[in-house]
């Protein structure tokens, strides 16, 4: 594709992404533009897969702070409402979450 169709396509799609990989894909003023689109797939699949790792490494740390409170709610080393406040939730909240999760919430005598 000529660099001045290329160029248009960038402009009226607003794609700064296309503007970014001209130059990698550029010989004698044409573009390769099947090679650009390539590498702006390439770029956003490599940049979701690493959004999606820290996800769930939030969510991992997240989910293990959990069920950390749930089992020391449950073995009786936190009380319901210190567990619920660990958690920024409330009693009813964390007594659902726990039972969901098949820990026993205890019985205060």
């Amino acid at each position: 594709m000529e660099e001045d169709t290329y160029d248009m396509i960038a402009q009226y799609s607003k794609s700064e992404e296309l503007v970014e990989v001209k130059d990698y894909h550029k010989k004698d003023g044409v573009i390769d533009m099947c090679e650009a689109l390539t590498k702006l797939i390439e770029n956003g699949k490599s940049e979701g897969r690493a959004e999606g790792r820290l996800e769930g490494r939030l969510e991992g740390r997240s989910e293990g702070k959990a069920f950390e409170v749930y089992e020391s709610v449950q073995e009786g080393d936190y009380s319901i409402e210190r567990g619920a406040q660990k958690l920024g939730i409330t009693v009813e909240e964390l007594e659902n979450r726990m039972t969901e999760a098949g820990y026993r919430i205890p019985v205060e005598v």
